[in-house]
């Protein structure tokens, strides 16, 4: 049986570039990981042609967006000279029916793909594993550490928080709501929910790695120290034994089943639940993977006020010929399937 999620080092050794990827789906970041991440996948595994995303609207301040340029060029570039073929689309980073559209159109529902989630903001990612729930597709993660946001950018909030296109699900209007937030370093952008959404009861869920003890508890105190002011609130619910749930940052099908036996406790008649899509980028995998078998959820998507980069390789310079090996932060590639339909 094959390890899910599996490091790219170890799906290299099993397949030995036996698989052939019609598609790779990416998009132009605004973090270096965003490159070293595309980088790894055309150098290591066997990709035909790209679709990059380009998102619209101005979304980003002058520094990211001279990243984001700076990026793109160096993706269009990398893309030359090892002559594959790309398709640049331009998306809307909020609405994007029509983006979707557009992208299965190009891969022709054909098999198989490669999604990059590194480089995609969580409602993308939701989508992207609903219109490509597919085993022969893989999705592709490289995860960095990351550091503790300062005072001010946990300031920062949300401008809109609606649900994500096709994941509306049914809510009653003399129904509760319960309002599931999956928190990480997040901070006004998760407190912003209770003053924009205004739910009965507040399900908070904190993400921890689960390596070791003393690594999951660091995780945990910080987490919890990034959102000090929204755990607080009085409609706050616990675990019975007075702690806060804690649930798989990084593993999509542990993070799914721990959120069907949490939200399994709260859930009666009268009450609507509603997710949030705060969180890591394999819990918007695994996010899917419980909306899909619990359709009537609505899940919901915070655009923030201000984008940044807490990656611990920001400050790195990167360029075509960076390997992973150069930057001296962790920054490990991972595969992650979606289970059989």
């Amino acid at each position: 049986m094959i390890e899910n999620p599996i490091s790219l080092e170890n799906y290299i050794q099993k397949f030995n570039k036996k698989i052939k990827y019609k598609t790779l789906i990416t998009a132009v970041s605004y973090e270096n990981r965003g490159f070293l991440s595309v980088k790894s996948i055309v150098e290591n595994l066997d990709v035909e042609k790209v679709i990059l995303i380009l998102y619209t609207g101005e979304y980003l301040n002058d520094e990211l967006k001279e990243r984001w340029e700076k990026q793109r060029i160096m993706l269009n570039n990398f893309f030359r000279n090892k002559r594959i073929n790309f398709t640049e689309l331009e998306c809307d980073p909020v609405l994007f029916k029509k983006s979707i559209e557009e992208i299965k159109s190009i891969t022709n529902n054909q098999f198989s793909n490669i999604i990059n989630i590194t480089t995609f903001p969580k409602n993308y990612i939701i989508r992207l594993a609903k219109e490509f729930d597919d085993s022969n597709n893989i999705f592709f993660y490289s995860k960095s550490d990351y550091r503790k946001p300062n005072e001010n950018e946990l300031k920062i909030g949300v401008g809109k928080i609606i649900p994500i296109e096709g994941f509306e699900g049914t809510r009653e209007l003399n129904s509760e709501d319960l309002l599931v937030l999956v928190l990480g370093f997040e901070g006004n952008r998760a407190l912003s929910f209770v003053s924009k959404f205004s739910p009965f009861k507040i399900l908070p869920l904190i993400s921890i790695p689960k390596k070791n003890n003393e690594v999951d508890e660091k995780f945990y105190e910080d987490v919890k120290e990034c959102n000090r002011l929204l755990l607080r609130k009085h409609r706050i619910l616990k675990s019975k034994n007075g702690l806060f749930f804690r649930v798989s940052s990084l593993n999509h099908l542990d993070f799914a089943s721990e959120l069907n036996n949490i939200i399994k406790e709260y859930k009666r008649e009268g009450v609507d639940i509603c997710v949030s899509s705060l969180g890591t980028k394999p819990q918007a995998l695994g996010m899917y993977l419980y909306w899909k078998e619990h359709k009537d959820t609505q899940i919901l998507y915070s655009v923030p006020s201000k984008r940044i980069d807490i990656t611990c390789i920001e400050n790195k310079t990167v360029t075509s010929e960076t390997n992973d090996t150069n930057i001296e932060h962790e920054n490990n590639n991972w595969i992650y399937r979606l289970p059989p339909n």
